[in-house]
């Protein structure tokens, strides 16, 4: 991994030139920058340090470039904040460290420049004023190395604090979960076509990879990668990456896009919607009122947006608040991104703020009514999954719940174990649901087996219906009670453990009486033939089902039952009649059996359709690898 660190500052305070001094680098491209002497665009640069290389990202200091200063420190790691000992703080100097501090960049240099065009008093008083500047911000307490680029003092310790930056920063974890690439270039290369630049924020990008353009979800190609020239097979988080695309025109990209993965993209592609801690601007001079329609900055993308408040109507300058924030155009944000919010029409910045859960493609953000505002405000994981999953007979899948707070599965799931939140089927929910779930199935089956004692149990499918299951749970709560001993799964039924089929009463007379009607000989019982029956047809032939459901009778056809053992016996006698002559036909069989006619063809068209026999012309043959 590398290290990138941004510019900050007001117009005309040196940032360009100290970066050019640092690299060697004129980050000034354009004409009408070389022309006007002062950034317009973003400026990159790097520098070799140690076994590493340090990017830089230079961006404009005048405040009508302010939209470019905001794409280009959306990827930063670090911060040299530079600040003229000649002019001192500035407008854009207290913008600039006010983002820094919103974003959440903690590391960085305060760089006093132009230090020999002053007294050694003026630069202490402008120390001063910077220390009292940057009080209760992110860079409260951070170095301050006084340089003067065209002499070249202060170079060589400016340095130095660099290169502490670095190891200090290459000491970070090295998991990262998504490939996200803001664009903040696009240009076409002859003969290699288009070609995005921008700082690799997460996750490892490596040629020949298949990646999606948020937000149009177009798929391309990594043709090629650079990093500061050199080409690459695989570039790591926080480096400045050239990434060559086939399958699109520079024309059909831009700024403010980002490269991102498919895993990613699913969740992002219309995800509209979340809820954040704001904090208002303590320079802005006026409180943030609630409903604004603000321009929201992130990485390298700005949309429109509009901010609701979650407690009260307004928040004073320099305030926190929990807020629900929706945007106009789908934003590439999950949990714990970080970005700014200004006022179009006054042209100033109004505050920014963390994302703390961004609500996913297709998933309705929850209700602001039913918002644990606390849980919220703490950052509490069990707490924000409690009231997620509160309002989901089904519960949330894990891995949305992974996206929409950006935290490890594995974390996810032992913080809600702590706090009475279950994972049943990959999805979360409340301990009380899953009781009471499972207490609803346990009721429906008891319920069932009273009702119909002769059933070996319920179909699957309605325990489903009669519990309630939702559909997605089913299968996952059926399968943790069989775990814990408390259901039996049968084919596609479900029984209690102590439940065992039986006949009572007029039930067991009834089978009594069909049993022996089968009971000796080769017989079969024909419902059409009951007609003498002394029972009623529906008792009749719901114990039928149970008699052929136990295994005691085996259904050849509609309406025509036999004894299993007598099916078994008549199988055995046809597979050593064939054998023994290679065929046998109807009449043979029945002689054999000492049946009638048609019960002996019944039966040879039941093992027929069980395989066991195949016909040829009028006679039967057995179906194994002599048949093909």
């Amino acid at each position: 991994m590398g290290l990138v660190i941004g510019t900050a500052g007001h117009i005309d305070h040196g940032k360009t030139t100290l970066v050019r001094a640092l690299t060697g680098i004129d980050t000034d491209r354009l004409k009408e920058e070389k022309q006007r002497g002062l950034s317009i665009e973003l400026g990159f640069a790097h520098m070799e340090v140690e076994d590493g290389v340090v990017s830089f990202v230079d961006v404009p200091g005048h405040e009508r470039f302010i939209r470019n200063m905001l794409a280009g420190v959306g990827g930063i790691d670090c911060v040299l904040l530079c600040v003229a000992c000649d002019d001192g703080v500035m407008p854009q100097t207290i913008e600039h460290l006010e983002i820094v501090s919103t974003l959440g960049i903690e590391k960085g240099i305060f760089v006093l420049t132009k230090a020999d065009t002053v007294s050694a008093d003026r630069i202490e008083e402008v120390k001063r004023e910077l220390e009292g500047l940057a009080r209760g911000t992110t860079l409260e307490g951070s170095p301050v190395v006084v340089v003067s680029a065209h002499r070249r003092t202060g170079l060589d310790s400016l340095k130095e604090h660099i290169i502490t930056l670095y190891r200090t920063m290459e000491k970070r974890g090295k998991t990262h979960r998504w490939m996200r690439l803001p664009i903040d270039r696009v240009f076409p290369v002859k003969g290699f076509g288009c070609v995005v630049t921008g700082t690799l924020v997460e996750g490892t990008i490596r040629r020949a990879d298949r990646v999606c353009v948020f937000p149009s979800g177009r798929e391309v190609k990594v043709r090629g990668l650079q990093t500061h020239h050199r080409e690459l097979d695989l570039a790591e988080p926080h480096s400045r990456v050239a990434v060559n695309l086939s399958g699109i025109s520079h024309r059909e990209t831009r700024r403010g896009e980002m490269l991102v993965c498919s895993e990613l993209y699913r969740w992002l592609r219309d995800a509209v919607t979340f809820d954040c801690i704001i904090e208002s601007s303590r320079f802005a001079g006026r409180p943030l009122k609630n409903n604004s329609l603000l321009k929201l900055h992130c990485f390298t993308t700005e949309a429109t947006v509009r901010v609701r408040l979650m407690e009260g109507e307004e928040l004073p300058p320099g305030m926190y608040a929990p807020a629900r924030v929706f945007s106009r155009t789908p934003l590439p944000l999950a949990g714990k991104d970080r970005f700014i919010l200004r006022d179009p029409s006054a042209g100033r910045t109004t505050g920014g703020g963390r994302v703390v859960i961004s609500y996913p493609s297709g998933r309705s953000p929850v209700p602001l009514k039913d918002v644990n505002v606390s849980a919220l405000k703490n950052g509490d994981v069990a707490g924000i999954v409690g009231f997620l999953v509160k309002r989901r007979a089904d519960g949330v899948e894990v891995d949305a719940l992974s996206f929409m707070l950006n935290v490890d599965e594995r974390r996810l799931l032992e913080e809600c174990s702590k706090e009475g939140i279950e994972c049943v089927g990959g999805r979360l929910l409340l301990r009380d649901t899953v009781e009471r779930l499972c207490k609803g199935v346990l009721e429906v089956l008891a319920e069932y087996h009273r009702g119909h004692p002769e059933k070996r149990g319920l179909h699957q499918e309605e325990l489903r219906d009669r519990a309630g299951l939702p559909q997605t749970l089913k299968d996952a709560l059926l399968e943790m009670l069989v775990r814990k001993g408390s259901v039996k799964i049968e084919g596609a039924f479900v029984r209690l453990p102590d439940h065992s089929p039986s006949l009572k009463g007029q039930d067991a007379e009834i089978a009594r009486w069909l049993l022996s009607l089968v009971e000796d000989g080769v017989r079969a019982i024909r419902q059409d033939g009951l007609a003498e029956n002394p029972f009623r047809r529906e008792d009749t032939e719901r114990v039928l089902r149970y008699l052929t459901e136990k295994g005691e009778l085996v259904k050849l056809r509609e309406g025509v039952y036999m004894k299993t053992d007598t099916i078994h016996m008549a199988m055995d006698k046809l597979k050593w009649y064939i054998k023994e002559r290679g065929g046998i036909r109807p009449a043979e069989f029945r002689d054999l059996l000492g049946c009638g006619r048609r019960l002996a063809i019944e039966l040879l068209e039941y093992f027929d359709r069980r395989g066991i026999t195949i016909r040829r012309g009028d006679v039967r043959r057995l179906l194994g690898p002599q048949e093909g």
